[in-house]
C-alpha cells in the first residue's frame, strides 16, 4: 500500500474524526475523547496548582506564587463586580474556576504538538504499541 501524502486538509480531517464516539445522529452529539482527556487533565493541574499555592499561603509577605493567585482572584471578583450586583459569595469563585480553566486551554496552543506527535509515533511503533495520541 502506497503512503498517501499528508495534505492540510486531510490533516485537519484525521484530527477532527481520530478518536471519536458518537452518540447520537448529527455532529453535535460526538463526543472528541482527546479534548475530553486534555481537558480534565487541564483541570486536575489548575486544582493541583491552586491547592499547592493555598497551602503556602501565609499572612503577611506572600511570595511569588500567592501574589499571582491574589492577582487573578482580585481581577476576577472586580469583573464580577461589574457585572453581578447582588451576592458574590457564589459567583466569584465559579468565574474564577471558569476563568483559570480557559486561560489552561488556550494557553495548549504553546505546546508542540507536531513534535510530540513525531516523539510517540517513533517512540511507540519501537514498541509496537497502537495509536498515536493527537
Amino acid at each position: 500500500m502506497a503512503a498517501q501524502e499528508l495534505t492540510p486538509t486531510r490533516y485537519i480531517g484525521h484530527h477532527l474524526t481520530n478518536r471519536t464516539i458518537s452518540l447520537g445522529e448529527g455532529p453535535f452529539w460526538t463526543l472528541h475523547l482527546d479534548t475530553l482527556v486534555t481537558a480534565v487533565l487541564l483541570g486536575i493541574f489548575a486544582f493541583g496548582l491552586l491547592w499547592w499555592v493555598v497551602r503556602g499561603a501565609t499572612s503577611g509577605v506572600p511570595n511569588k506564587r500567592q501574589a499571582f493567585v491574589e492577582l487573578l482572584v482580585e481581577f476576577v471578583d472586580d469583573q464580577v463586580k461589574g457585572i453581578f450586583h447582588g451576592s458574590r459569595n457564589f459567583i466569584t469563585p465559579v468565574a474564577l474556576t471558569v476563568f483559570v480553566w480557559v486561560l489552561l486551554m488556550n494557553a495548549m496552543d504553546f505546546l508542540p504538538i507536531d513534535i510530540m506527535a513525531w516523539v510517540y509515533e517513533n517512540l511507540f511503533q519501537q514498541h509496537n504499541w497502537k495509536g498515536v495520541p493527537t
